[in-house]
């Protein structure tokens, strides 16, 4: 199938494709949110995910990426569309937006391959303060086994400019930590200059919707009222019940119980048989319960990198651009802690 009949199949019917970013309650949106929007058809991570063809347009090299199965795939998805009446199509995977694990390098080429599948498409994409986004990732890598380290240099590596070519005919021997990426690290700083992430999707698609997460914390109901005005949709009743978005009270992790995952898994690692339950996580939290308060140094680890790469200032510039109402969310935007 060519790209003009993918084009022509789709003609008339609007499409949204929501690329996160993680941590911005992607899920909540994609279980509770999206499907309730019955003028679209719907496809989630757990299709996206692990369909065999959306999979290598997100995981794959060149060598595995196949855009003609994409476009088999398709069509399979357009015989829906016109058998249920559906006048758009809405796809949302945060992965679309680039792996973390893997110093989001995946992020270009997954935009570039939608792009050419999806010319016409409009993105949604939602942000976060950067400093809860980055903490809020390290929780997550620990929670799930991925980390078993610190909120140090070895998750958020620190910038550095490498090389130069004076140096390296002068002999100097490099180290890893002054690369600009250090593949033996998560992400960098940089990974979160949005400006840059916005201006990206905005070379490549047509339109690019820019929503809060901290708006959907405070204010779930502005913040749906704008979504349902990206769908040139009414907002389902579904979504008018306050008792829906208790779920998005984000609790954290408390620094004890940071430091009793990490315990847990490093112990693992090591071979132990463990099993984790409510009897061993107490007796996790016992023994770390002496240990410093890892969860605060981590944060201000992180807030001095995004300090040192100017991210404040880019976040001005973004918001000056599109009236985002950063301003509200101050805390999270522009003002850094440990200054």
């Amino acid at each position: 199938m060519a790209k003009d009949d993918i084009i022509d199949l789709m003609k008339g019917r609007r499409i949204l494709i929501h690329v996160g970013l993680h941590k911005t309650a992607s899920t909540f949106l994609q279980q509770k949110v999206f499907p309730s929007f019955t003028q679209y058809e719907f496809l989630g991570k757990s299709y996206l995910g692990y369909n065999s063809a959306f999979n290598r347009l997100i995981y794959g090299d060149d060598t595995l990426y196949q855009s003609s199965e994409i476009r088999q795939e398709l069509r399979l998805i357009c015989d829906r569309m016109v058998s249920t009446g559906a006048s758009g199509l809405i796809l949302s995977e945060e992965e679309f937006s680039g792996h973390p694990e893997y110093n989001y390098m995946n992020r270009g080429t997954v935009a570039r391959r939608l792009a050419e599948i999806f010319p016409n498409a409009e993105i949604l994409l939602v942000l976060r303060g950067q400093l809860d986004m980055i903490c809020s990732l390290y929780n997550q890598f620990v929670k799930v086994g991925r980390f078993t380290g610190h909120l140090d240099r070895n998750f958020l590596h620190s910038s550095h400019e490498g090389m130069t070519l004076a140096e390296w005919f002068d002999g100097k021997n490099p180290h890893i930590s002054g690369r600009f990426i250090n593949h033996q690290s998560f992400m960098i700083p940089d990974h979160f200059r949005y400006s840059a992430i916005y201006s990206f999707y905005a070379s490549l698609f047509p339109k690019v919707h820019v929503l809060l997460f901290e708006e959907l914390q405070a204010a779930p109901m502005i913040f749906m009222g704008k979504l349902a005005s990206i769908l040139s949709a009414p907002l389902p009743e579904s979504l008018l019940a306050p008792v829906m978005y208790r779920e998005l009270v984000n609790e954290g992790v408390s620094s004890r119980r940071l430091n009793a995952l990490l315990l847990y898994h490093r112990l693992v690692q090591l071979g132990l048989p463990l099993r984790q339950g409510r009897r061993l996580d107490r007796l996790m939290q016992f023994l770390t319960g002496f240990m410093p308060d890892r969860s605060a140094m981590g944060r201000e680890y992180v807030a001095r990198q995004l300090r040192d790469r100017d991210v404040v200032a880019d976040n001005q510039r973004l918001d000056d651009l599109l009236s985002l109402g950063m301003g509200r969310f101050s805390k999270q935007y522009f003002d850094l802690p440990f200054g």
